[in-house]
């Protein structure tokens, strides 16, 4: 069976016979549009099961990362704290096999008041399914505070498991803010190990923000160096994700100690 067919039934259900276009690509722009603006509640096991096919196969055809064989920063440079334990990676966050990702969210986001579409959390809820957004519904009943987590299975996503975290607001940024943003990396680490994770995924938490990023990535670099300091033996790889080059090139100075330019 090809993607097309799962697609078919699920717009069917949510939007009849009538509105089923022809191609590929509008049934998947259709799709998405359901999935962050349709009520998900009750949405039968047929349905759900449909989904799961077409974004496994959705999956086979991307282009996917395996975390084990990222080369760690000690590769670069043998300098480098905890290098033999960090890695650097651009790309997808939905498309690497890991033990975990984690994944920086809000309380509109988790309890589905608000989808916002530019968000890191939007894809990552967008390619694991529906079963992810009836699972954390099902899990918070209300709001959790900043820098908690609440940790879930990835469903159709490469990795195993799904760490999600409250990030505070930092539009407008302080010292308490700051510290608040390096316990939400803490408290996801910690969360990673109690759940016997060896290889963990985390992107640069708030860089949707108005921090400055060099000092997101000071924050990021600290609390990962804070955790080894504590936990070296626990966690065999902790991969720092980011999304484009100048977030690649910021903390490859960092991590190589040259961060003066």
């Amino acid at each position: 069976m090809n993607k097309k067919i799962f697609l078919d039934k699920i717009i069917r259900y949510f939007r009849g016979d009538n509105n089923i276009p022809e191609s590929l690509e509008d049934k998947i722009s259709i799709w998405e549009e359901l999935v962050t603006t349709e009520s998900l509640e009750n949405v039968p096991e047929d349905i759900l099961s449909c989904e799961d096919k077409f974004l496994r196969l959705d999956l086979i055809n991307r282009k996917l990362t395996d975390g084990e064989r990222l080369q760690t920063i000690d590769t670069l440079d043998s300098s480098t704290k905890y290098g033999d334990k960090i890695a650097l990676w651009n790309g997808d966050i939905t498309t690497i096999y890991s033990d975990v990702i984690v994944n920086p969210t809000c309380n509109d986001m988790l309890l589905r008041r608000e989808v916002k579409l530019e968000n890191v959390d939007y894809n990552i809820f967008l390619r694991s399914g529906m079963r992810l957004v009836n699972k954390c519904l099902t899990l918070i009943d209300k709001e959790l505070d900043d820098s908690e987590i609440t940790i879930t299975r990835a469903y159709n996503l490469p990795c195993d498991y799904i760490i999600h975290v409250i990030v505070p607001d930092l539009n407008e940024v302080n010292e308490e803010k700051l510290n608040m943003l390096s316990m939400c990396y803490m408290n996801a680490l910690e969360c990673a190990k109690n759940n016997m994770a060896k290889i963990i995924v985390i992107p640069c938490i708030g860089s949707d923000s108005n921090v400055a990023i060099n000092r997101l990535v000071e924050v990021a670099l600290e609390s990962v160096y804070k955790f080894f300091d504590r936990n070296d033996s626990l966690i065999e790889k902790i991969i720092l994700q980011v999304s484009n080059e100048e977030m690649y090139n910021l903390y490859s100075l960092y991590l190589t100690g040259d961060n003066d330019a």
